[in-house]
């Protein structure tokens, strides 16, 4: 009884949802579209990443820092 009644009042119901449901689909799609476009256009810059540095290099750079010449009597160390 209940469905004749909706059926009476709406009786396009069905052709209705259809059709709302076609346009929220096409809604999605154009906002998808829109951002990917967006995307494309505004590339996202990254900050380059400098790679760790490992215990050789630490050791290499200490060694090239390190004073050429060395006091021969080490009176200033005393």
């Amino acid at each position: 009884m209940h469905q004749m009644d909706v059926e009476k009042k709406c009786p396009r119901q069905d052709e209705l949802s259809a059709r709302l449901h076609a346009e929220a689909v096409a809604r999605k799609k154009a906002k998808a579209k829109a951002k990917h476009e967006y995307n494309a256009a505004h590339p996202r810059v990254k900050e380059p990443v400098s790679a760790p540095v490992t215990r050789e290099q630490q050791i290499a750079d200490a060694l090239k820092a390190w004073p050429e010449v060395t006091p021969s009597d080490y009176s200033d160390l005393f």
